[in-house]
């Protein structure tokens, strides 16, 4: 598992850095007036984190032990078989000496070879012993298997060596002993001493069938240095022996070698050729990946990303999904993310049992891409939290495969939102912010059952808000409006619904803007018929009714204000009666809180409310109890003038 790579937080402040000055959107669709919150939230710390992927199954050990191996020691040992000829060694006569001791030490070499599976078998089993008894035992089973060959090596070693440094005469097996022996020697490591037996062998027995594995060892040796020319010209000697089990290999070395020559349309040939040879026969079955997998590499060089699966049939039906697997690997590795992307997401929807593990690779390929922008992440992480969900709904995916599906997606969903919301944060850029919203978003819809849910919602709530800061018009306010309003009911959250809808309506903050000219004198005739509010203002009063049961006390100033606009959004609809109610309720709270300017605006707008509604018992009530607060009433001389009106004048029919 790694930390978000350092290219992708890069790109982000790149990117970020880049829109700090933001270019001027379209004009604003509210006044430039914008109601603020006080408090914000605190965001959580960011920990993006790439999920570990499931260890590559090791490609298989293509040395020459595996393919040259002499025929007497491929065979398991057979029992008894070592101690009757370690006895019999005393008794043979000269003239039969080379030969016994040639099957004596290749005796030793076959209980090398099983020491050898042993040790790796042990080597295994501590790696997933359960528990400390099981790791315990198996480590003394590992000391034991390499104990076992190392005896063997060097009883195989001091066995064959007076074979082939003085050999008898009319000894027949020479070549024999001399390939046993150098093989023997490379298991074991030594390797200049095994070559020089394999150039002996070479120069005194050219027409030996083991001439072709000498010359593929010294191939080996070569490749393995770097020295591809050599490497090169022993393997064509080893194709000269086409028959030969290793010509496969030879093969598909040299197609190595034209990739790392950069000849990757030979390379591409080569590996198609061992993969059919090799598939057709079961001897060769071991370079079947090989194979493949040089064909993907040397692909991904010159093939066409979107031509790929059907290249890929052709070469191994039944592999050809995991070519592709591989073939996004490479171009990752290449640097071709987008590529790396396209293909995942192919494969993705070939509905592997892996399909979540694809994807969420998928998505990685886009972030480390440095050719990647902010809406391309974006779209990739909104994907993979999409895909999650509809695999998790389709029931398909094992509870463990699931487990893990769910825990790397919204991962990836919650931190890359989080890393974009701090760097809006930092440059209050427009771009980031709107990143991060459709990311909040995107988790909340995906993983309705999260844990983190709601603090999800408030984080998208946040956004949303910020958001609508640098957007400022009317259908980003009311975004803003209903993300708060799906967040948990706190004051905090539901005055900023109450804000948000402000800010929707393009509402003044002004008492005296919100009310327009008060002049009952002007009073139309007959009573209008009552209309309707529309959405926004209904809306903001049903946010208003949910503040008021959060906050502590009814004088709360920014509940003041909220109702004394909606009782001007009333009067516009001529829902009278609910206009005076409120306002017969902000008055005397704005006197309360010493608001003497706007608790005069509120009474004036009572009054005329009234008369408007017709109300005249209601009215005069309320004239005199204005009027009967003579300190109120000297200091507000347009109260003055509509009550002395009022006093004198009969209301229009």
């Amino acid at each position: 598992m790694r930390v978000l790579s350092a290219g992708l937080l890069t790109l982000l402040a790149a990117s970020a850095a880049s829109a700090e000055t933001p270019p001027p959107g379209p004009p604003p669709a509210t006044t430039p007036t914008t109601y603020r919150r006080a408090q914000t939230m605190t965001l959580p710390p960011v920990r993006i984190v790439r999920p570990a992927r499931p260890a590559a199954r090791a490609a298989p050990d293509l040395g020459v032990g595996q393919v040259i191996a002499p025929a007497a020691l491929r065979a398991p040992p057979k029992p008894g078989e070592l101690a009757r000829l370690e006895a019999r060694t005393p008794t043979i006569a000269a003239a039969a000496l080379p030969d016994h001791l040639l099957d004596l030490g290749s005796e030793y070499g076959r209980h090398m070879v099983a020491a050898h599976a042993d040790l790796v078998a042990a080597e295994a089993a501590v790696a997933s012993a359960p528990d400390a008894a099981a790791k315990t035992a198996a480590e003394r089973d590992v000391a034991n298997a390499l104990n076992r060959q190392t005896t063997m090596l060097l009883k195989a070693v001091k066995t064959l060596k007076p074979v082939v440094d003085a050999p008898a005469p009319g000894f027949t097996r020479e070549d024999e002993a001399l390939f046993t022996y150098g093989y023997i020697l490379h298991a074991g490591r030594y390797l200049k001493e095994a070559r020089a037996a394999f150039d002996r062998l070479l120069k005194s027995h050219p027409t030996s069938p083991h001439v072709v594995n000498a010359h593929l060892v010294f191939a080996e040796y070569h490749l393995a240095t770097g020295q591809l020319a050599d490497a090169e010209a022993r393997y064509r000697v080893v194709l000269k022996f086409p028959r030969a089990p290793v010509a496969a290999l030879a093969h598909l070395r040299l197609a190595q070698i034209n990739f790392d020559l950069g000849r990757f349309q030979e390379a591409l040939e080569m590996d198609f050729q061992v993969a059919q040879d090799a598939a057709r026969d079961p001897a060769l079955a071991l370079l079947v990946e090989p194979a493949l997998r040089g064909f993907v590499d040397a692909y991904a060089k010159v093939g066409k990303a979107d031509k790929a699966q059907p290249a890929f049939r052709r070469v191994s039906g039944a592999r050809a999904t995991d070519m592709l697997g591989w073939l996004a690997e490479r171009y990752v590795a290449q640097g071709e993310h987008a590529k790396a992307h396209a293909i995942y997401g192919e494969l993705s929807r070939l509905g592997p049992p892996d399909a979540c593990a694809l994807q969420v690779a998928a998505t990685w390929a886009v972030l480390d891409d440095p050719k990647a922008d902010t809406t391309g992440r974006t779209a990739a992480v909104e994907q993979l939290l999409r895909v999650r969900g509809k695999l998790e709904a389709a029931g398909t995916m094992p509870a463990p495969v699931a487990a893990r599906c769910r825990e790397d997606a919204t991962a990836l969903g919650r931190n890359i939102a989080l890393a974009f919301h701090h760097e809006a944060q930092k440059t209050h850029a427009a771009e980031p912010i709107a990143a991060a919203l459709r990311l909040y978003t995107a988790y909340v819809a995906t993983v309705p059952d999260a844990p983190d849910l709601a603090e999800m919602r408030l984080l998208a709530a946040e956004a949303a808000w910020s958001h609508a800061e640098r957007d400022r018009r009317e259908v980003a306010w009311i975004a803003a409006a209903h993300a708060f309003a799906a967040t948990v009911r706190t004051p905090d959250s539901t005055l900023a619904t109450v804000l948000a809808w402000k800010n929707a309506l393009g509402a003044d903050p002004s008492f005296a803007v919100q009310a327009g000219p008060i002049d009952v004198s002007k009073l139309p005739a007959g009573t209008p018929a009552a209309g309707a509010l529309d959405g926004r203002a209904a809306a903001l009063v049903a946010a208003l009714d949910a503040y008021a049961a959060q906050v502590a006390s009814p004088d709360d100033e920014e509940l003041v204000r909220g109702r004394f606009l909606a009782a001007t959004l009333y009067r516009r609809a001529n829902l009278f009666d609910r206009a005076a109610a409120l306002l017969a309720d902000v008055e005397p709270r704005l006197a309360r809180r010493g608001d003497h300017a706007n608790r005069e605006i509120a009474a004036n707008l009572l009054l005329d409310t009234l008369a408007r509604a017709r109300k005249r018992t209601e009215m005069l009530v309320a004239v005199d109890r204005f009027a009967a607060d003579r300190t109120f009433y000297d200091q507000s001389p347009a109260l003055r003038r509509t009550i002395e009106y009022l006093r004198t004048h009969a209301l229009p029919r």
